[in-house]
């Protein structure tokens, strides 16, 4: 069990730790909304393949957070998800049938105005 994190029927609810570096647990398989919102610690943060859903403001105003790489099995993510991560410097997101990375941005491959960016969430 990892006490860094508030997880319930495979939810994640609340990071609570302190680490800089987040790697999320495989037995997650949704992010809730805003998870991480205004965690300001974290620079980094890996979500594994079992996730498949990243709701609205899970990542927002995490002010240090550079860098997150997002599963191939990734469903959805809210366009909010990383609303305000102003210095996010590299998205890495490997072969998703539902989103490509282009720019810093998340596009959806269905539709492709619906735009997860940093640059105009800020």
């Amino acid at each position: 069990m990892n006490n860094d994190f508030d997880i319930r029927d495979g939810i994640l609810y609340k990071y609570t730790g302190d680490s800089a570096t987040v790697v999320i647990p495989d037995s997650v398989h949704r992010i809730h909304e805003k998870a991480f919102r205004h965690c300001a610690v974290i620079t980094s943060v890996e979500v594994p393949d079992s996730v498949t859903s990243i709701e609205w403001g899970t990542f927002s105003f995490c002010e240090n957070l550079e860098y997150i790489k997002l599963p191939s099995t990734l469903k959805f993510i809210s366009v909010s998800a990383i609303e305000g991560c102003t210095k996010l410097r590299e998205i890495i997101m490997k072969d998703n049938d539902n989103y490509y990375v282009s720019d810093n941005k998340i596009i959806s491959k269905s539709d492709e105005s619906y735009v997860v960016s940093t640059d105009t969430l800020k």
